[in-house]
């Protein structure tokens, strides 16, 4: 008696799973594929499933109040997850660029969306947002990771096991220009930490499909690509930062004590892929932040370095987290770097 029980409630068990799966499936949405090359098989996840089991996490169903979609698409042999968002201008025909947002590592894409305030950006700028989350070993229980950003000290699961998240962001960028009809010009990312890093080996690797980048907190970790990218470079830093040091090696707080290249490498390797050639011009956009621009040939300004004075790894202009106020972090309240990036890609 006691063994037809156990197999009745089994039974049950699968069947209600069963059920689920099925629910979940019904509730995904085949979008349509890019024309050209290889096509792309986007799916919105359903909340049917649990969050454990790859349904939407209560963030993500909040953050579909607000527009934004959680999407899967495969690629690299691998399903990956990301949120896309584009404003009313955009599904107007008037999106004047795609934004890749590319959180750091360990991070959740979503919850770096918010906090440096993507979907603002969008719906002032008309950006069209893709926010994509990074590959982890957990990274479908805990929608936390990081990037295979080709570092020369490779850290996290991502570069450990050689992830092609470079494929992953061409078939984003192939994706969103195809549903907000953006021109090639007109695709930027920008990137805090590794995620920054990320962002500079895109660049290095598919100078054809960005038009600018914006790293915060990162620096130039490839060795793959010394002659750079003639990409547009924003870069903002801060002079105390124990991550990613200015000056590179191992910081206070740098991951698993790595040793980072200094950022002026990278700086110097974008300035001479982008011909700049001329003198720095150096103005202050806030009291504790000093920026230099360097302009090339035609005059126009390809490459910016930002520095926070007595700034730490940090997004300047948003608000101090648990770990930063602990460590005595200093984040800058006066120099916005969201609506400084913005204004830096409308130039571009």
């Amino acid at each position: 008696m006691k063994g037809s029980a156990v197999l009745g409630t089994l039974g049950l068990a699968l069947l209600v799973t069963a059920l689920l799966l099925l629910a979940a499936w019904a509730g995904w949405q085949r979008l349509r594929p890019p024309p050209g090359g290889d096509q792309l098989t986007v799916h919105a996840v359903g909340d049917a499933l649990p969050p454990f089991l790859g349904g939407l996490s209560p963030l993500e169903k909040q953050a579909a109040g607000f527009g934004v979609e959680t999407l899967t698409l495969r690629s690299g042999g691998r399903k990956r997850r990301f949120h896309f968002y584009m404003p009313p201008a955009a599904k107007r025909g008037g999106a004047t660029g795609v934004l890749l947002v590319l959180h750091g590592g360990g991070g959740n894409a979503l919850q770096f969306a918010h906090a440096v305030g993507a979907v603002q950006m969008a719906n002032t700028h008309g950006f069209v947002i893709v926010a994509p989350q990074g590959y982890g070993a957990w990274s479908w229980l805990t929608r936390r990771g990081g990037w295979n950003a080709d570092s020369v000290t490779r850290l996290g699961a991502a570069e450990v096991r050689k992830v092609d998240d470079l494929g992953f962001l061409v078939d984003l960028i192939r994706f969103a220009r195809f549903e907000s009809g953006v021109a090639p010009g007109r695709v930027f990312a920008m990137g805090v930490s590794k995620g920054g890093m990320m962002a500079y080996r895109l660049a290095c690797a598919a100078p054809d499909s960005i038009a600018a980048i914006a790293v915060v907190a990162g620096t130039f970790s490839t060795d793959l690509c010394p002659e750079g990218a003639p990409v547009a470079l924003l870069h903002i830093h801060g002079s105390d930062d124990e991550n990613v040091p200015l000056e590179g090696g191992r910081g206070l707080y740098s991951a698993n004590g790595a040793d980072w290249p200094p950022v002026a490498r990278g700086l110097e390797i974008f300035k001479r892929a982008n011909g700049c050639d001329s003198p720095a011009e150096t103005t202050r956009p806030a009291p504790d932040t000093t920026c230099q621009s360097f302009r090339d040939a035609a005059g126009e300004t390809r490459v910016q370095f930002c520095l926070v004075e007595g700034g730490g790894h940090a997004w300047p202009g948003v608000a101090r987290t648990e770990r930063q106020r602990r460590r005595g972090i200093y984040v800058s309240r006066d120099f916005d770097a969201s609506r400084h990036i913005a204004r830096f890609f409308l130039d571009h």
